[in-house]
């Protein structure tokens, strides 16, 4: 498995869609309240690479009569650069469509997450120190993938760090800075 697709599924993995049908959530209101603008920006490290990942809320579309947004990720190597768009169902996060350097691809199947260690944490990342909720992960295709999030404080799935292992040594992502629309008040 190359490095730009192992990116993909960690990706993947991290879409809320992944976690509504692993944690069988039952949404009041739409799952993913992510606003067209919201942007969530990342330095990516390993052991011989560096780069970043911009993921943002592109534009909303109606599909079969639900509200679905389109998410892009940009991600750049240096050496190469690739662009993952997704279509995702507000009501359930469920992706829709995955669009590859414009490519339509077979939307990977996040399986089952085993989550071994959870706890709360203060993190400290490019963007600022933040509460956290802590995990380790093992899934189907990884095992001991770290992550902490906040979408409290920050934007989009509040992703604020993540360490990757794989064939190539540990991949880290590090949130550099966010942008969250400012949300209507409910009437």
């Amino acid at each position: 498995m190359n490095f730009l697709t192992t990116l993909t599924i960690i990706f993947s993995l991290m879409s809320p869609s992944y976690f509504s049908n692993n944690f069988r959530i039952q949404p009041i209101q739409d799952l993913v309240d992510w606003q067209v603008g919201d942007r969530m920006e990342y330095k990516l490290d390993m052991t011989f690479l560096s780069g970043s990942s911009v993921r943002s809320v592109v534009s909303e579309e109606l599909v079969d009569g639900n509200q679905s947004i389109w998410v892009e990720n940009i991600i750049d190597l240096i050496v190469k650069k690739q662009k993952v768009e997704q279509l995702i169902r507000r009501y359930d996060a469920a992706v829709l469509k995955m669009i590859v350097n414009g490519e339509e691809q077979d939307i990977p199947d996040p399986g089952e997450m085993d989550i071994v260690e959870q706890d709360y944490v203060k993190v400290t990342v490019p963007a600022g120190t933040f509460k956290s909720v802590w995990m380790k992960v093992n899934t189907k295709e990884i095992e001991g993938v770290e992550v902490w999030i906040n979408p409290k404080e920050t934007a989009m799935d509040g992703m604020l760090k993540m360490i990757t292992p794989s064939q190539f040594g540990n991949m880290t992502m590090k949130l550099k800075s966010f942008y969250k629309v400012q949300r209507r008040a409910n009437k």
